[in-house]
């Protein structure tokens, strides 16, 4: 009786782990690269247009996706474009398992951006976890604002139009506040992502994003040290890893040289990425020569790239390096 018992009791735990295998998987297998790709072009704007911007996201979703694919990963990619004068939203889905890939894009008004960016961030961070990786791509105007009174506008994303006055200065329209997504509230709606962070700003004056600490704010602070209690080993970063094509007191160029008109900073991470620039002016996804692509091969790359000629790409300091795809 006793025998029967325990032989009982061990068919039910051997079942048991059975289910519970088939209900996980390897947690591995569960991991999904989330990219946000926010570009301008800035046409029928007061802003000066920008030709390489939405190249530069057109070429960074191909990019991730082809990586993504080569990795055995599922992706959701979301794009915000300014593009001609028609403003949109784009969102790629794909789930390895099933093999379906799925893609919705609508044109949205063109007020109200900064609300969309944010707001999209938000809803993400109800799906993101923390075995997933969030990129963050912005290639367009950044601000230039340097005053004692309004310096925490310097380098915020441009993301609609900027009202310029005859008299007096931008900063003061408040009109213009709909327009900018400061550093601050950028990094405060990333904060909420439960999962390491990579943000590439392909803009002037994208070194504040060096500058300003998400954990100033209170919302921060109880983020971080909840985080730290919780996650070990990316501890000095709280799992930050920041890109910027220049200084906080520098602008960021873009050329042709390369064939299509780009962004030099965007252009540097996606051949670092792998990203393949032809001299007959064709582009298209590749394969990097190292196999294992990580945050700080990146920055090294990007280093390689003549950039600091004419301006000065950052990264924030780190303890651990955030490895993004196995190739």
């Amino acid at each position: 009786m006793k025998s029967g018992a325990m032989t009982l009791a061990m068919l039910a735990i051997v079942s048991m782990l059975a289910s519970c295998e088939l209900m996980n998987d390897d947690p591995a297998d569960d991991r999904r690269v989330y990219l946000m790709t926010v570009a301008l072009d800035y046409v029928d704007t007061d802003m000066n247009p920008l030709r390489g911007t939405v190249n530069d996201q057109d070429a960074m979703e191909r990019q991730i996706e082809f990586l993504c694919r080569q990795d055995g990963c599922d992706y959701t990619m979301i794009s915000f474009s300014a593009r001609g004068g028609t403003y949109s939203r784009r969102e790629v889905s794909f789930s390895r398992r099933t093999g379906e890939r799925i893609s919705y894009y609508s044109t949205i008004p063109r007020t109200g951006m900064k609300e969309r960016i944010l707001d999209e961030i938000g809803r993400l961070s109800h799906q993101v976890t923390d075995k997933d990786i969030f990129i963050f791509h912005y290639a367009g105007h950044g601000a230039d604002s340097t005053g004692d009174d309004d310096r925490h506008l310097n380098g915020a994303l441009v993301v609609g139009d900027i009202v310029f006055p005859e008299i007096g200065s931008w900063q003061d329209e408040a009109a213009n506040q709909s327009s900018l997504v400061t550093i601050a509230e950028l990094k405060m709606a990333l904060a909420f992502i439960d999962a390491p962070r990579m943000v590439m700003l392909d803009s002037c004056y994208s070194g504040s994003l060096m500058g300003q600490d998400v954990d100033t704010d209170r919302i921060g602070e109880i983020l971080s040290s909840i985080r730290r209690m919780l996650y070990t080993g990316s501890v000095g970063n709280d799992r930050w890893y920041l890109f910027s094509a220049s200084r906080d007191d520098e602008v960021s160029y873009e050329d042709s040289r390369r064939g299509l008109r780009h962004g030099c900073f965007s252009a540097a991470m996606l051949e670092a990425l792998g990203y393949r620039f032809h001299e007959d002016g064709m582009e298209g996804p590749g394969l990097p020569d190292d196999p294992t692509i990580t945050a700080s091969m990146l920055y090294e790359r990007i280093g390689d790239d003549g950039l600091w000629e004419y301006q000065n790409p950052q990264m924030n300091p780190y303890h651990v390096d955030l490895v993004l795809f196995t190739l």
